[in-house]
């Protein structure tokens, strides 16, 4: 599978490689190149007096992932049915998301790959000039079944 974001039309997770209906067929939408992963620890912090602190992690999944992509320069209808796409996810039912993966381990395909599960619940639509505009997500990493 390709960098970038899936799911099947009914919205549910599919296990295989559908994509989301966007204009009516199954297909995985390509953001532009580059995308921007940010990532923060949960951590519980105990201050003390004199500087002295105590850490631990919060959660079993305590790395909060957050993918910034772009979808720069686009005819109007293309970002209008990502825009209609992602609001009838309302920020709740989950999308794919391939990403590179160079170091191998669970969840890697034999393309240096890596599928996980995200909800887009942050967005941007920009008219750029004439019929063309942009869209930036927000991506949220999830761990559910």
């Amino acid at each position: 599978m390709a960098i970038g974001l899936s799911q099947d039309a009914g919205g549910a997770f599919p296990q295989n490689g559908t994509g989301i209906s966007i204009n009516g067929s199954n297909t995985v939408v390509r953001p532009d190149k580059g995308f921007t992963l940010n990532t923060k620890p949960r951590i519980n912090t105990a201050k003390f007096g004199d500087g002295y602190e105590q850490r631990q992690i919060r959660g079993i999944n305590n790395l909060s992932q957050d993918f910034s992509l772009n979808f720069n320069n686009r005819i109007k209808e293309e970002i209008d049915d990502l825009e209609a796409f992602v609001e009838g996810l309302a920020g709740v039912s989950p999308l794919r998301f391939t990403i590179p993966n160079d170091n191998g381990g669970a969840g890697t395909d034999d393309d240096n790959e890596t599928t996980i599960k995200v909800v887009c619940d942050d967005w941007k639509k920009i008219h750029n000039y004439g019929d063309f505009y942009s869209l930036s997500m927000k991506l949220r990493r999830i761990y559910e079944a």
